[in-house]
């Protein structure tokens, strides 16, 4: 058997190796002495075919450029062909699934009328939402806190609060006795119900004249008072009926200081004012005379203070000043209006010392 022979190519330049192959003890007596003995050659199995095949085989080592060139090209091919299989992919996909970028592209070109009102609509929500934001933040900011517990400090045995807290005046000592005065009226009714006579007295009032309810045993509705008969019945018709009337006498207690200088001078300013505005709505002239006099109790009265008075005297201040201020008025203008005005004022008066 020949020696093999091994060419190798090396960048281009071959080279012959020569190897004499060993073998083993057991193995078979090389090939060569069998044909220089003239023995036949008797294949048992493919290895010598294999041998016999292999005694002519040259080893060729690729350059390096052309390497790096093959492995380039088939990165490449690769890479084109993972492209392609991730196209076809896409375009298999249902229509449920995540459409390609092309195809977005495509569906999301929008005319410029679409995209000015898709714009618009973006615009309102975020205003919505950032608005809803801040008037949450707003709502938070402004939600009142859970108060805390008023702390009550108990007063000590022997000790008394302020009674007078709200501005009121303290309550006094003094008291006052308002006395009974003899006067006439101008009834509009006898009624059952209070009710019942708050309406007729309503109903005088929108006439331009004066009425209101006393309730005295019965439930009355007057329209004038005056100082006789006489003057009620000039000024009633005969739906109304003139009679005497007893204002019955009124006591106060618990009054101030000032509450009792008040009614001192209101006292006789209520009876000069009946019997002076009574006689003016008969027609009698006006006394400049009596007008002075109650001119002077009037302007006593007006002098105190409200926030020194008792609030039962409060009202009655109000009204014999405003009774006096209508009288003085129709002195001037000749108004039988001011005088009605007047009367209403006095009959306000007479309710508060008749109940």
């Amino acid at each position: 058997m020949k020696e093999q022979e091994v060419k190798i190519n090396i960048n281009g330049k071959k080279r012959v190796v020569e190897e004499k192959k060993n073998m083993k003890k057991n193995d078979a007596p090389p090939l060569q002495n069998e044909i220089d003995e003239g023995r036949p050659i008797i294949i048992v199995d493919e290895t010598a075919a294999a041998i016999e095949k292999e005694e002519e085989f040259d080893w060729v080592l690729p350059d390096k450029e052309v390497i790096e060139k093959k492995e380039e090209k088939e990165q490449k091919n690769t890479s084109t062909s993972y492209i392609e299989d991730l196209r076809a992919l896409n375009q298999g996909k249902p229509k449920g699934g995540k459409p390609s970028k092309s195809s977005w592209k495509k569906k999301s070109s929008f005319s410029p009328s679409k995209q000015w009102i898709i714009s618009i609509m973006l615009a309102i929500g975020v205003g919505l939402g950032f608005g809803g934001v801040i008037l949450y933040a707003m709502n938070i900011a402004s939600t009142p806190t859970e108060p805390s517990a008023p702390v009550f400090n108990p007063i000590p045995d022997g000790e008394k609060t302020n009674e007078n807290e709200s501005g009121d005046p303290p309550a006094g000592t003094g008291s006052y006795t308002f006395p009974s005065l003899p006067v006439a009226v101008l009834q509009g009714g006898v009624f059952s119900s209070k009710d019942g006579a708050n309406e007729v007295a309503r109903t005088y009032e929108q006439k331009g004249m004066a009425g209101i309810s006393i309730e005295n045993d019965k439930i009355f509705v007057f329209v004038a008072i005056g100082d006789s008969v006489d003057a009620m019945k000039a000024l009633g018709t005969e739906e109304e009926y003139a009679k005497d009337f007893l204002i019955p006498e009124k006591s106060w207690t618990g009054l101030t200081e000032q509450d009792v200088a008040m009614m001192e001078e209101a006292q006789p300013l209520f009876a000069e004012l009946v019997t002076l505005s009574s006689k003016l709505l008969s027609g009698s002239s006006v006394d400049e005379q009596a007008l002075a006099a109650s001119r002077a109790r009037a302007e006593k009265i007006a002098s105190v203070s409200n926030e020194s008075l008792s609030e039962s005297m409060v009202k009655i201040k109000e009204d014999i000043v405003g009774a006096f201020t209508n009288v003085q008025t129709y002195a001037s203008s000749q108004s039988k209006e001011e005088l009605w005005k007047a009367q209403q004022k006095l009959l306000n008066i007479t309710s508060i010392l008749t109940n």
